[in-house]
């Protein structure tokens, strides 16, 4: 796609009360989608992450989900056994995150998903 057919970003301003996110970027998606002429949405950071698919039941056109898109893309690394580049980006002094957390995090995610 030329970057001249990219359309604008529309941008939720924050906070937003949770209860509230979902019927937010229904709207904004719609006005993209009628307005814009968007044929796809992208939601832009984990705070939307398991909406995407029932947003793309409703409006009818591709929703990108950040959370399962960054699962998926993680898997595709795994298999095809590539990395990030380590010139570029050095290996942490201390590892952050453990399994278990990672874990709950997923958990969390299935379950905001099944809510909606």
């Amino acid at each position: 796609i030329p970057v001249s057919e990219i359309k604008p970003i529309c941008d939720i301003r924050g906070p937003i009360e949770e209860s509230r996110i979902y019927k937010v970027l229904l709207s904004e998606s719609e006005r993209a989608v009628k307005e814009d002429g968007a044929h796809a949405i992208v939601l832009h950071c984990l705070g939307m992450a398991g909406f995407g698919e029932i947003l793309q039941q409703k409006l009818n056109v591709p929703v990108i989900d950040p959370a399962f898109l960054a699962v998926k893309y993680a898997e595709m690394l795994a298999i095809l056994k590539l990395s990030h580049s380590r010139r570029s980006y050095a290996l942490p002094k201390t590892k952050g995150v453990t399994m278990s957390q990672i874990e709950a995090a997923s958990k969390e995610i299935r379950e905001l998903r099944n809510g909606w």
